[in-house]
This record gives C-alpha cells, structure tokens and sequence, in this order.
C-alpha cells in the first residue's frame, strides 16, 4: 500500500475507533473560521476517507473544496480577502505577504478575534447551533474561536495542526515544550541553539505567550460568550485540555526533536496524494540549414 494513503487509513481508523460507541453513518463537523488553502489541504484526505467511509462530514471553512465528494457537505463561512477589505482597522495580511511587509503576531490576533465575532453572526453558522454531532474536528492556529462548539455539543473534540503544535497550546495541553531545545516557529531556529540563540527562542515564546494569554484569549472569550448570550461559557482553556486527540502536520524523518504526548499523533504526509502521469507532449524539431545541427526547442 502507498505509504501516504496507509497513513490516511491509519488515522481515519483511530479517529472512527472514537466513533465505535454510534455505529455507522456517524456525523462529523469540520469547523474552521480561519483558514487558507494550505492549511485545509494538511487534511482534506482525511475528511474525504471519512465521508467514504459513509459518515456524514459537515465542513464549515471560508475555503471551499475543488471537487465535489459524496457525504461530504460543505457550508462557506466569509470571504477573507473581501472581510480583511471592509474592515478598516485591519490590514489585509495576503496584501502585506505580496509586498513582503512585517506580519507580527498581533496583526493574525487582530483578525482572529474580529473574524470571531463576524462569523458567529452569520446566519448559516447560527443555524447550525440547532444541528447535533458525534465529533469535531478543528483545526487549531487561530481557530480557538470555534472550540467553543466543542462544548456547545458536547462530544468529542479532535485538533489538528497544520504546523509542529505550538508552545502556547502544548502547554494548555499538557505536553512540556522546553525552550532549551524546542524552537518557536516565529524565530526560525533549529533545535542545536547557541546561547544567545537560546535567550532570543525564551523571550520569543514569552511573548507568545503573554499576546496570547492576555490578549488573545480574553478577547475571543468575551466575543463568544457575547454572541452565545451565556457569560458562563467554559474557558479557551478548559475546552482544549479536554480534547481527545491532536494530529501534527509533522514527521519523524523531517521534525526536530522534541516531546510528544502518545495522543499528539504525527501525520505529516497525509495530505499527499497518488502520482497522477503527466501528459505527453510531442514538441517538433523545427527544419534547420544543412550545415546547421538540428535543436529541440522546449516551452
């Protein structure tokens, strides 16, 4: 067996071993309030052997599929581009990529959290508040918004990180990241740091942490206790620490050192998919004087 769809089967089984209490035709929701293609791409195998399992996969992204998959349903969030456009206080983060401007950490908590509050607004997303599911699958940089959904329904919650899990999460999650040897990803380190490097890798997660725990979070508890009318709504951090599992776009061969709880799976790799042969195209050699040797041109 292919070696990148083995490791789609092996997860979807370990995630349907988490479905074996509802039998057949279990329903799943996938729910990303922000996200781009490569992100959704890290998982989008995984969801497509889940709906051809026949369980019914519901799908809320602002991302939509390129083809259409049978028990697979998808519901369009906002538009990004267009919602970054219209809001004034926010810079639109693609546009910046382009001009290769500084993107700090602020600028995606920013947008998180006014994206938050925008797409729980939405009537589509408000009606599906009324629907019941068997489990959730979220995808975690900057969708904490949406683990309150996690709660909302009461089931099953699984994470998935497009990138190695983040410091800020690992912690909530119970699983130690020490800064001697686990780089942030903002600071582009390998895990052999000098000194210095070291004391540049503590500071940068400090400040990671402290956006996220104090600004970050707060804003999106008050905004999703505000739109759900219940200030008794459980913590950010309460719901994560109870999910059941987190699948890392990551590999063993690839990854740098570090310490994994065994419900912290690697699946870096699922996202591939078969070898599909390239089309053949005949260029023609174009007619040359005799005394000149022929040349194949290639467009």
């Amino acid at each position: 067996m292919n070696s990148n769809l083995s490791t789609v089967v092996q997860v979807a089984i370990a995630v349907i071993s988490l479905l074996s209490a509802v039998g057949n035709g279990a329903k799943i929701l996938s729910i990303a309030f922000w996200s781009s293609q490569s992100h959704k791409i890290t998982y989008q195998p995984l969801l497509e052997a889940l709906a051809g399992k026949g369980h019914n996969v519901t799908v809320l992204s602002p991302i939509p599929s390129k083809k259409s998959i049978p028990n697979l349903h998808e519901i369009l969030t906002v538009d990004l581009a267009e919602f970054m456009s219209s809001r004034e206080k926010l810079e639109n983060i693609f546009e910046m990529k382009e001009r290769n401007a500084w993107i700090t950490p602020t600028h995606f908590v920013d947008m998180a959290v006014d994206l938050c509050g925008h797409t729980l607004e939405q009537p589509h997303v408000v009606a599906l508040q009324q629907e019941s599911f068997d489990l959730i699958l979220m995808p975690m940089l900057y969708n904490e918004c949406s683990a309150a959904y996690g709660h909302l329904f009461n089931v099953s919650t699984i994470l998935i990180s497009p990138m190695s899990v983040v410091g800020h999460i690992s912690s909530i999650y119970g699983n130690p990241s020490p800064v001697s040897f686990v780089p942030n990803a903002f600071t582009g380190f390998s895990d052999s740091m000098a000194f210095f490097q070291r004391v540049l890798n503590l500071l940068t997660e400090g400040m990671i942490r402290g956006i996220y725990h104090f600004r970050y979070v707060p804003a999106l508890e008050f905004t999703y206790r505000e739109k759900f009318k219940s200030p008794n709504f459980p913590s950010i951090e309460d719901i994560l620490k109870n999910s059941s599992l987190i699948l890392s776009n990551t590999h063993v061969s690839l990854s740098k050192p570090r310490p994994l709880l065994p419900d912290i799976i690697e699946v870096g790799g699922m996202h591939c998919r078969t070898v599909q042969a390239l089309p053949k195209v005949i260029y023609p050699i174009p007619s040359c004087p005799q005394k000149r040797h022929p040349q194949l041109m290639v467009n």
